[in-house]
């Protein structure tokens, strides 16, 4: 999404910072995740964006979390929101992120 509002995204999990690497373990909730699988030449997919906390770490130690990526080329022409189910893919590399 273009704008940095927090309230539209979909949170959906939390990672942690692995020692000195550029490393981050996550985990994803897939009940909270389902509905935004989509499909692709046969492939399912789902598309989704890893930030830093601002914070820094929460009480768990977790350092960024996870959420949905909504944005749809399409839909920004159209103004409508984006759905779960995209069929959209980037010239050049065959793929649909």
């Amino acid at each position: 999404m273009s704008n940095n509002n927090n309230s539209d995204r979909t949170f959906v999990g939390n990672g942690k910072k692995v020692g000195n690497y550029d490393l981050v373990n996550f985990s994803i909730n897939l009940n909270k995740a389902k509905d935004f699988v989509y499909e692709y030449k046969g492939e399912k997919y789902l598309k989704m964006t890893m930030g830093s906390n601002k914070d820094g770490a929460n009480e768990y130690g977790q350092t960024h979390k996870v959420w949905i990526d909504k944005y749809n080329p399409d839909s920004s022409k159209n103004n409508e929101k984006p759905t779960g189910n995209k069929e959209f893919a980037k010239a050049g590399d065959g793929l649909p992120f």
